[in-house]
């Protein structure tokens, strides 16, 4: 999914516009009453990944969480940003980007369009999730030490000593 076709899945619920928000709010992007607002001069990619974490604000958070003092509001931003990798880096994505032959994450994240950064604050949220790896589409994922992919076809068709 790239970022038109998520700014018209977005844009289906939510009103969403493209502003000079980082001068004024020092943020790149924003969550309210129904508006998501998004820095303009971000690349479309960057714009992709703000948009996915603000609408996960939107679709699973409630009320005012500016103040990240608060235990509470830390929690929903923590769950918009794990909404967001869960929309944009989903584990099947992850078998068809080493299926088409990605081996690095710069490659990773280019298949999948999205940052190095937003794809890396993914990798660590499976981990943590799925600490001892996790069977997708006949694919063993592995997140430890780094991200590895085998495929269980492959080594159930190994000849048996």
């Amino acid at each position: 999914m790239n970022y038109e076709q998520l700014l018209n899945y977005v844009s289906e619920e939510f009103s969403v516009y493209e502003v000079p928000l980082i001068e004024q709010t020092g943020s790149y992007g924003f969550f309210s009453n129904g508006t998501i607002l998004i820095e303009e001069t971000q690349s479309e990619i960057e714009k992709k990944c703000i948009l996915a974490e603000e609408y996960g604000h939107g679709i699973k958070n409630v009320g005012n969480i500016l103040d990240q003092q608060v235990t509470e509001n830390r929690k929903q931003e923590l769950v918009a940003r794990r909404y967001a990798h869960e929309l944009l880096v989903p584990l099947i994505e992850l078998v068809r980007a080493k299926k088409f032959g990605c081996n690095s994450l710069f490659e990773t994240a280019e298949y999948l369009e999205v940052t190095e950064d937003f794809l890396i604050e993914a990798l660590e949220q499976y981990k943590v999730q799925y600490a001892d790896g996790i069977i997708v589409s006949n694919h063993q994922i592995y997140f430890e030490p780094f991200l590895e992919i085998t495929s269980l076809k492959d080594q159930s068709n190994q000849k048996k000593p």
